[in-house]
């Protein structure tokens, strides 16, 4: 079955649509301002800020280009689509989502208490994650971009900083599992009031790869 495009875009209180070929069987709005979708399609959203908690089957991938597209509650992703996030934000809150692939072009990942779990490896390649990123499945920056990673993450994976930066703030931004930097740079970029240099510990194992790793130290000393 052919996907569908649907663009979904707040203008004050209303909601301007373009659907692509599977017609408008592919999108519904009910009465709370759910929105689900059932055909096999992908989904862009390019406004302001939207809510998604209806259960969503549609299995064509999730993408956020501008605006927020927030959850209002856990599990309304497909858990075989995808997610694309680039330029916009997509805010977990305080619900879990678990998907099958992660990707950061640019824009951020937001979150309170609710964790994003990728079933294939999380494709970091800029923007920001302030979500907490969960699961079994490595965290890989590709790249040259820069992503910063503030959340108290708990993926058992591997941290691969294949290309690029990745920026942390306190060393619970690197999950549980080992760190492996190999043609990228690892940069630790906390600030405090202190008038002694700030220190961190680090629970990770970090491997070196043969094409070469930066560790770089921002802020060293408090500000």
């Amino acid at each position: 079955m052919q996907s569908a495009k649907i663009e979904i875009e707040f203008v004050t209180h209303s909601l301007a649509v373009g659907i692509g070929p599977q017609g408008a069987d592919s999108f519904q709005r009910d009465n709370q301002d759910r929105i689900v979708l059932s055909q096999p399609c992908w989904y862009a959203v390019i406004g302001q800020a939207i809510s998604l908690s209806g259960l969503n089957t549609y299995d064509g991938g999730t993408t956020v280009t501008a605006g927020t597209l927030l959850l209002g509650a856990s599990g309304v992703l497909n858990d075989a689509s995808s997610l694309t996030v680039d330029g916009g934000t997509f805010n977990l809150g305080t619900f879990n989502e678990t998907i099958n692939q992660v990707v950061l072009s640019s824009g951020t990942i937001a979150g309170s208490t609710g964790s994003l779990t990728s079933t294939l490896a999380f494709d970091l390649r800029a923007g920001t994650v302030s979500a907490i990123l969960a699961g079994s499945a490595n965290v890989v920056k590709t790249t040259t971009g820069l992503v910063t990673l503030s959340g108290t993450n708990l993926f058992t994976g591997q941290l691969q900083v294949n290309a690029g930066t990745v920026a942390f703030t306190d060393s619970a931004n690197l999950g549980a599992g080992s760190v492996s930097i190999d043609g990228g740079t690892l940069a630790y970029v906390g600030t405090g009031t202190q008038a002694v240099p700030v220190g961190i510990t680090a629970a990770q194992n970090v491997a070196f790869g043969p094409t070469g790793a930066t560790l770089n130290v921002a802020n060293r000393f408090a500000t």
